[in-house]
């Protein structure tokens, strides 16, 4: 046993508080329940909690017997190669999914996870400690606890992170005391794709729409809610550490609990971004994640300074990767039109023709080939697309700006090797025999 483990060992076994709790005494709490040790979890003071609420703190969670008392479990992550993994179970993890030496954890970009893989009343226990490992700790309730459905999609960028959360509903209440135990120093940034809830916090009371954005402060008290609609809710949660975001928090801390519409601007990109990213994560490199964080923090912070009247903060690389962003929303807009153009790009942002190629050249690539690669791959996906099956292959070709068939078929050659007649053939189902 290591000596970092026998000293917390020996302060269990004589009650004493741990060094971050608060300060008020332990001794009503003596009698309660003895501290016991198991192989993978040690069990120390109670925290407070309401009836029918759980605490999200570790991956395995007692239930809460009292009004006042809730049992909370810590973890060992110092063992080499051990993983903690709910789905998978406590025990070694496989050396392409671990790291080894301290707080092990899993280091894939990409992680998916669903409840209907564990059985029922396991759930919702299941729920609470992913919750706590990846976002937060809070208390939750929720009238589903027997049979909690939640679908959880993780992509790390690198300091940044994007979560798609599919679940029942529930509630959530992040306290001081919690606050306390850990606080990762984030700000959440929360994008409602589908359902109804309402956050509090700082004393504001915010109801999102579909499509509207959030902001909260993991430092600071907040409750929220999901509620009950005859379907799941789904979020898209983006969390950036304090430290990564270029905007002071006195700016920030106003605009927690206020609902951001995505319908246009940087908000409306950074919907887009954040949905696009999740479609294609089984795709993106390693590479392209660490350049993607960068994106996230600059969009992210473009948002944010806007609606607090703060865009002279924002450093100049966010402000120009947002308008790379904007510039390619916009060129994706309008791949049907045969005019599109870097002139017609940089007008419809308000920057010269140079500036745009050099915003674009930063990726390694020009505008036009940007524009051709796009068109292209719609190209090639409707030329798949047995619903279009009635459309030639000109028309298709023209329904995405290439006018002129013989420059189309060139092109789409030298792109995927095939004419693109050749292509739709094979993608076509094969005819039934007679």
């Amino acid at each position: 046993m290591s000596s970092a483990r026998s000293l917390i060992l020996n302060a269990i076994t004589r009650h004493d508080p741990p060094r971050n709790s608060d300060a008020r005494s332990d001794s009503e709490h003596r009698s309660d329940f003895s501290p016991f040790v198991s192989r993978s979890a040690i069990f120390l003071r109670p925290v407070q909690a309401r009836p029918g609420e759980q605490t999200t703190y570790g991956p395995q969670v007692q239930h809460c017997r009292s009004w006042r008392y809730h049992r909370t479990a810590f973890f060992w992550e110092d063992d080499p190669g051990f993983c903690r993994n709910p789905l998978q179970g406590d025990g070694p993890a496989q050396a392409s999914e671990c790291q080894s030496g301290n707080n092990a954890r899993c280091t894939e970009m990409l992680e998916q996870q669903c409840s209907l893989d564990l059985p029922g009343p396991e759930r919702f226990d299941w729920w609470c400690g992913l919750a706590a490992r990846e976002v937060v700790l809070t208390y939750v309730h929720s009238n589903h606890r027997t049979d909690f459905y939640a679908a959880v999609k993780l992509l790390r960028f690198g300091s940044a992170n994007v979560m798609e959360l599919e679940f029942d509903g529930m509630g959530a209440r992040r306290t001081p005391r919690l606050i306390g135990y850990s606080d990762p120093e984030r700000w959440m940034l929360t994008l409602v794709s589908r359902g109804t809830m309402w956050v509090e916090q700082s004393r504001i009371r915010a109801d999102p729409a579909p499509g509207d954005l959030v902001l909260y402060d993991t430092s600071r008290p907040y409750q929220s809610e999901i509620l009950d609609r005859g379907a799941p809710c789904r979020t898209v949660l983006l969390q950036v550490p304090k430290n990564a975001l270029p905007l002071p928090e006195q700016i920030l801390r106003p605009r927690v609990a206020h609902p951001i519409p995505t319908m246009s601007g940087t908000a409306a990109l950074l919907r887009r971004f954040l949905e696009g990213s999740l479609e294609h994560a089984a795709t993106l490199t390693p590479g392209e994640c660490a350049r993607l964080d960068t994106v996230a923090i600059g969009l992210m912070a473009a948002v944010l300074a806007a609606t607090a009247d703060a865009e002279r903060l924002v450093p100049p690389q966010h402000r120009q990767q947002a308008l790379v962003q904007q510039a390619k929303a916009y060129a994706l807009g309008n791949l049907h039109d045969p005019g599109l153009s870097p002139t017609a790009i940089a007008e419809a942002n308000h920057i010269s023709v140079r500036y745009l190629h050099h915003l674009f050249g930063q990726d390694g690539h020009s505008v036009g080939e940007f524009i051709r690669r796009e068109r292209l791959q719609r190209c090639h996906d409707d030329l798949a697309d047995p619903r279009l099956r009635n459309r030639t292959v000109a028309a298709i070709g023209a329904r995405w700006g290439f006018h002129d068939a013989a420059v189309f078929n060139r092109a789409f050659k030298a792109a995927y090797g095939v004419p693109p007649g050749e292509h739709r053939r094979r993608c076509s189902p094969p005819r039934p025999g007679p």
